[in-house]
């Protein structure tokens, strides 16, 4: 693809190319739930350790790609309720992060009940 045809491609989809491909950042701060109704790369930004839970994906969500990684050197707890991560073993529920800046996770949704570990940084998972 030469650069004009990326410039048509980008005015059909309207804006930058980039910000129409690339997920948002979300920096997040505060224990809670994770959104999981959009593609997202999610930055873990509380200083001290963050508890994240992540829903099932449900049928609406699936093929969404969650990219969660520290900004801080904490280890970051993510729980997968139900034991929806799969990593290569049964029923995965939790995610530790290192104690490092990058620490972290990609997960995709495949089906409505199952997460799938596409990349681990760092991260402990059981």
């Amino acid at each position: 693809m030469v650069i004009t045809d990326t410039e048509k491609l980008a005015g059909v989809v309207g804006g930058g190319l980039a910000q129409n491909i690339a997920p948002p950042v979300l920096a997040l701060a505060v224990n809670g739930a994770c959104p999981i109704d959009r593609d997202a790369f999610i930055l873990m930004t509380k200083a001290g350790v963050l508890a994240l839970s992540i829903a099932a994906p449900g049928a609406a969500n699936i093929g969404r790609v969650l990219q969660i990684y520290g900004a801080t050197a904490d280890q970051n707890v993510l729980t997968f309720t139900g034991g929806t991560l799969r990593s290569g073993a049964a029923g995965v529920t939790t995610v530790t992060g290192a104690a490092a800046i990058g620490s972290g996770v990609t997960v995709k949704a495949v089906t409505a009940t199952t997460w799938q570990l596409l990349n681990n940084t760092l991260a402990v998972v059981t």
